[in-house]
């Protein structure tokens, strides 16, 4: 369990038989902090091994012992299931805003964001917000010349994107604004040198299509997170959450704001 999360293995159906907690005195020496130094990503590793125990969970041979967090390069063909728990995700939005910070970001950047419906999208949206930075999602269906107006009048100090998409994305940034492509193994960022635009408590920047005209930016800060959060989860009916094992599937995209504010706001704030 990471970061005071918590699980009720009661709710799972993982066929073992648990035994009830034994509590028993005895002598134990208070726990401490470790006096190694930090722990690194320093190589990468190829599994000597990997057996499967039941279906869905593996044991994986790494042939060495391994100190600290293993990240999976390749989850799996399309179509593979990965369970991210909230300690999982805190643990990698504390990482990648600690990165950020290193770089420079911070209060009143503002970076684009161009990672489709994927989940390191919303890490980046809790990174930066936690930096008090501002997120400006991209819609990758908009022309180079769509994409050129909206980074330029957004005053975005970076565009972060995958492989996929990082031509087109180039194509529409200013020569000035650096272009970070994200990958398993993230290199690290250029150093923060753009503008500060974003105003006190802006959390994101979304910008309509540009159907009847160019597209229009709109200012939505935490507070309207929250509240929309708030209304979300308290509508009822089949927007019901209970919070203990929902789930919630959108087929809209995290440029939109129902998937990003509304669908996304309940499942973090009902857990």
């Amino acid at each position: 369990l990471i970061d005071g999360e918590s699980v009720d293995q009661r709710r799972h159906d993982d066929g073992l038989e648990w035994q009830p907690v034994e509590v028993v005195d005895g002598d134990f020496v208070a726990l401490c902090a470790s006096p190694a130094p930090p722990v690194r990503r320093v190589e990468l590793l190829r599994p000597r091994s990997v057996r499967e125990l039941v279906p869905g969970r593996h044991v994986v041979d790494l042939g060495q012992n391994v100190n600290g967090w293993v990240r999976v390069a390749d989850p799996g063909p399309a179509g593979t299931e990965l369970t991210l728990t909230y300690g999982e995700a805190a643990a990698r939005i504390d990482a990648l805003a600690a990165r950020l910070r290193s770089a420079g970001f911070g209060r009143g950047h503002r970076v684009a964001v161009a990672l489709d419906n994927r989940p390191e999208f919303f890490l980046y949206f809790l990174a930066l917000g936690s930096l008090e930075a501002s997120i400006v999602p991209l819609n990758t269906a908009m022309s180079a010349a769509e994409l050129a107006y909206v980074v330029q009048h957004a005053d975005v100090a970076l565009a972060v994107t995958h492989h996929g998409h990082a031509a087109h994305v180039r194509a529409a940034l200013p020569e000035a604004t650096p272009l970070h492509v994200h990958t398993d193994y993230d290199p690290a960022f250029a150093r923060a040198c753009g503008p500060q635009a974003a105003a006190n408590g802006e959390a994101a920047l979304l910008y309509t299509s540009g159907t009847t005209g160019r597209p229009k930016g709109c200012i939505l800060t935490n507070e309207y997170f929250l509240e929309v959060g708030r209304l979300y989860t308290g509508l009822g009916g089949y927007c019901r959450f209970d919070g203990s094992d929902d789930r919630l599937a959108t087929p809209l995209p995290v440029t939109h704001m129902n998937a990003l504010a509304c669908s996304f706001m309940a499942m973090l704030m009902t857990g």
